[in-house]
């Protein structure tokens, strides 16, 4: 084989992988990636929160940290 027949079937590869992405995120299994996204997400917001009261009450007591709004998504169905 050479090399161009070699890139043409690294092409199809790609043009499948894309594809197969593609299928997944219009799936049911797409919207159980973005409840994970947004769990991840708040998850991440509380610990930072949590993080920055105790570092900052340790550092300089009686200094508060506002606590975040809740986040507010909007997915496309």
């Amino acid at each position: 084989m050479d090399k161009e027949t070699l890139s043409n079937y690294g092409w199809v590869v790609i043009c499948v992988l894309v594809l197969v992405v593609m299928i997944a995120l219009a799936t049911p299994f797409g919207k159980f990636i973005a409840e994970a996204v947004k769990s991840t997400t708040a998850g991440l917001f509380d610990a930072s929160h949590t993080a920055l009261e105790k570092g900052l009450g340790a550092a300089a007591p009686g200094v508060t940290v506002a606590t975040p709004a809740p986040i507010v998504y909007s997915t496309v169905s």
